[in-house]
């Protein structure tokens, strides 16, 4: 998918391992307390461990100019068969605001659809505002599920989801 501004959004291929993994690193460098995941971790991670990765999760890559500028992925919800999660999302800042975090998650529903999923969820911190309110926008209502934050006990996560 194409947005003008020399924008390109799509579903990662293995071969790709390496712009998925430098945006993953750059947006664990940017915004740490934001993942479940630690930078020095995902940067232990081999070729052939990212390679898997691209291969086994769908993985979608924003790129302006060719270079990647925000990314996401999805798991299956454990808890809520048929649904996927919507995981890992980040926009590099200079994007932030523009069209880049919603072509991600279209592309990402586009996909969970082909997959037969019946919806896409995510979790957000409540104090996220900025964060709901795209997420509100693009059809995701909060489920009212609450819990604490992997890795950061004292910050409050909420399930919203979306159904496709």
């Amino acid at each position: 998918m194409s947005a003008g501004l020399d924008i390109e959004v799509r579903r990662a291929v293995p071969d790709e391992w390496q712009a998925v993994r430098a945006a993953r690193l750059r947006a664990l460098a940017d915004a740490p307390e934001a993942f479940g995941a630690s930078l020095a971790d995902e940067e232990r991670l081999d070729e052939p461990g990212w390679r898997r990765r691209v291969t086994e999760t769908p993985w979608v890559l924003a790129r302006a100019a060719g270079v990647p500028v925000g990314v996401v992925a999805a798991v299956p919800e454990d808890l809520h068969p048929g649904q996927q999660r919507l995981i890992a999302m980040w926009v590099d800042p200079g994007h932030r605001g523009g069209p880049v975090a919603g072509l991600l998650v279209e592309v990402l529903c586009d996909w969970a659809r082909t997959a037969s999923a019946t919806g896409v969820s995510l979790w957000v911190t409540q104090d996220n505002a900025r964060a709901r309110g795209l997420y509100e926008r693009l059809g995701f209502v909060a489920t009212g599920e609450r819990e604490p934050m992997v890795g950061a006990p004292d910050v409050t996560v909420e399930r919203m989801q979306r159904p496709l």
